[in-house]
């Protein structure tokens, strides 16, 4: 971690109960001889190893008395106390951040703060949500495990599930070259996974690829369940669904998008390219109106580390105003 022991072995105390195990009532008496003051949080590791032998996680009853006891040791010590707690079984994606821990519901109302770590569509990233008393809510956090910390990562900005509703188009165009926020990381690959289980043909949003002098479509690629497409993303890939799509009211067009880099002393940096059909005309101009805007957008963004959620949040600002 990149610190020495000596900065923090005087700061860290800890007590190991392997061999000894005590339940929270047990515990509680170890703290009394303690100075109030003398530590700023004390970590109780894992709870369901110190509920006792003969009382269940899911008994309402005994859950109020195990927080009784751990607010008991808070006020004695003027500590925070947290715990390490596993999750119920099966999926937690639709559950609140309040009910994802195992056991009676007494848990979901007794703590003042709940920090779950969920599951993230890639393997060696979660997704941090919090709950926490008497302040608005907080925005996930995804997280990346880097030996042996968890940092926030940046690097999924673009990625993740897109849809679009019926006349929603996507106009071709060649992707940015360089991470908006990670100046070394060179973009190399789209993997662009579909996930509509039911797509005819005469919805449109089939994916167009296009030739590096954009005078013809080489391939178009409908966008059906499971199928999978993977392309470089040179400067001259030239791809998108240019065309409003005409799905009936409610159908969209779901996919998930991930995106590949490669470190780099020096790449060039490139936004998105976009370049109007041979015979678009008017339509052309606005392409071309649109790309110059999204430069300026994305110079502003990189010199500022500006995200897109910033963005969305100040359209959304501006557009109740005007209402």
């Amino acid at each position: 971690m990149g610190i020495d022991l000596s900065q923090y072995s005087d700061r860290i105390d800890v007590w190991s109960l392997r061999g000894n195990l005590r339940n929270i009532f047990e515990l509680a008496s170890e703290f009394d001889g303690i100075e109030r003051g003398a530590y700023k949080v004390i970590l109780l590791d894992a709870k369901y190893r110190m509920i006792g032998d003969t009382v269940s996680e899911n008994d309402n009853a005994a859950e109020t008395r195990f927080y009784n006891a751990v607010d008991q040791i808070a006020e004695r010590t003027g500590a925070a106390v947290g715990m390490i707690h596993h999750s119920s079984k099966g999926s937690q994606s639709d559950r609140r951040v309040t009910d994802v821990g195992a056991g009676a519901g007494a848990q979901s109302r007794a703590a003042d703060c709940h920090l779950v770590l969920r599951e993230h569509e890639q393997d060696d990233a979660v997704v941090l949500a919090a709950a926490v008393r008497s302040f608005p809510p907080i925005e996930p956090l995804c997280l990346r495990f880097a030996f042996p910390l968890w940092v926030p990562d940046e690097t999924l900005e673009g990625g993740g599930l897109h849809q679009s509703e019926r006349g929603g188009f996507l106009n071709v165009h060649a992707d940015f070259t360089v991470h908006p926020h990670r100046r070394d990381w060179r973009r190399r690959l789209n993997l662009l996974l579909y996930l509509n289980t039911e797509w005819d043909e005469s919805y449109g949003g089939y994916l167009e690829l296009w030739d590096t002098e954009m005078h013809a479509c080489r391939k178009k690629i409908g966008p059906i369940l499971n199928r999978c497409v993977i392309f470089s993303t040179d400067p001259t890939s030239f791809h998108g669904h240019p065309d409003p799509m005409t799905c009936p009211p409610g159908t969209t067009r779901k996919s998930l998008a991930l995106y590949y880099f490669t470190q780099e002393e020096a790449p060039l940096v490139r936004s998105t390219e976009y370049r109007a059909r041979p015979g678009e005309g008017v339509r052309g101009l606005g392409i071309y109106l649109d790309k110059m805007a999204l430069r300026l957008y994305d110079r502003t963004k990189r010199a500022l580390g500006l995200d897109d959620r910033f963005a969305s949040g100040l359209l959304r600002l501006l557009s109740g105003r005007r209402r």
